[in-house]
């Protein structure tokens, strides 16, 4: 059976995701989770260096559940992704209706204006086309104008990175399926096309993003200091313990449940013992939690100047039980879940499948049928 795979990497740990193809849909298996973090962002090197041991659990994914994977894409690193919004005008030589080869080209214009010779352009999202003092959210196709403007976003590597991560799945007998930007890959976590005035907020190990889509477009939001590891980090100081103590607490014993009744836990610290109650532990790391999650939401509901806003949180800490029923306590947005995917630390159910469907790359809008596609593309012969 036809097979896919993505991989997820942060500081921490490495994810990785896998879906047999029926139809054009993936569909999708559990999260694999690898105690192995890419600390610097350097995914080459975090490739090269690991390449065997992600192969070694490829295959024995492959032959637990009898498929193989054909083609491998990668969630980009949080600190290398490049990214500009740009707005230009693509002339026409004469007065014409819209194709789809000229969307295509009009695309291609625009990246070759706005990015280096040596760029690799992993996704060429556009926002919205304006022709004639009309917007358009999907592609004009048939509409007759003399010029396009195109407003989108663009992300990229270098070359040398995409030749050099292809060159690594080669030796590894493995398609590589390219690149996704791992903003792309939190928002189809959680939405399956672009819906306005939504918000995804990953909360990441070393810091916490946000990715919104408006009538405007993507929006891809900055990062905030909040993160699991800043959790453990307040943990330590608060019962003066070291950081891998705290981790382990953190993993152990902090829940979003009710917990039902009193109950002490003995923590070794190096020569003595200390002797805390789970309801202190997960009343700091409540509040500490509460007070973090209500500035962020609070800051991107005023930075997009939403009325009101979908909010989905993403990670490790959302895995948690009882973590939704917790911020409807006090979160003064409403909470999606519109996601149909199955629960994951990480952003790599995202990420395969956005690799497998491309959905906002490609030119006919976020939701269009086969019959639709179709039809347009027969429409330009007339």
């Amino acid at each position: 059976m036809k097979s896919v795979c993505s991989i997820v990497t942060n500081e921490e740990k490495t994810y990785l995701a896998f879906a047999n193809i029926k139809g054009k849909n993936p569909v999708l298996f559990k999260e694999k989770e690898l105690s192995l973090g890419c600390s610097d962002g350097d995914i080459i090197s975090f490739l090269r260096v690991n390449s065997d041991y992600l192969k070694k659990n490829i295959i024995e994914a492959e032959k637990k559940n009898s498929f193989h994977v054909e083609t491998v894409y990668l969630q980009l690193p949080w600190d290398m992704v490049c990214a500009k919004s740009v707005e230009d005008i693509i002339p026409f030589k004469k007065s014409k209706k819209i194709r789809i080869s000229d969307i295509r080209e009009a695309k291609k214009l625009l990246e070759d204006k706005y990015l280096n010779w040596d760029d690799h352009c992993l996704h060429n999202i556009v926002n919205f086309y304006k022709l004639n003092d009309q917007f358009y959210q999907k592609a004009p196709l048939g509409v007759l104008a003399r010029k396009i403007v195109l407003n989108s976003v663009l992300i990229w590597i270098k070359d040398k990175i995409y030749w050099e991560a292809e060159e690594i799945f080669d030796s590894m007998d493995k398609n590589f399926g390219g690149f996704i930007a791992p903003q792309i890959c939190s928002y189809f976590s959680v939405f399956s096309k672009r819906q306005e005035s939504t918000v995804v907020i990953n909360l990441d190990y070393s810091r916490s993003y946000f990715v919104a889509s408006s009538e405007k477009g993507f929006y891809f939001g900055r990062e905030f200091s909040f993160s699991i590891k800043k959790i453990v980090d307040e943990l330590a100081k608060r019962f003066m313990i070291d950081f891998s103590l705290a981790s382990e607490v953190f993993s152990r014993y902090i829940t979003f449940k009710e917990i039902p009744y009193f109950k002490e836990i003995t923590i070794k610290k190096k020569d003595s013992y200390l002797s805390v109650s789970i309801q202190s532990l997960n009343s700091f790391v409540r509040d500490f939690i509460k007070g973090n999650i209500s500035d962020i939401t609070n800051q991107i509901k005023e930075e997009l100047n939403y009325s009101d806003m979908k909010v989905s949180f993403l990670g490790k800490l959302s895995t948690k039980e009882g973590f939704n029923s917790f911020l409807k306590d006090f979160l003064p947005v409403s909470l999606s879940n519109s996601t149909t995917l199955p629960q994951a630390g990480s952003s790599s159910f995202g990420c395969l499948k956005y690799g497998v469907n491309r959905t906002l790359d490609n030119i006919y809008g976020f939701d269009a049928s086969l019959l639709e596609k179709v039809f347009k593309t027969y429409k330009e012969y007339f």
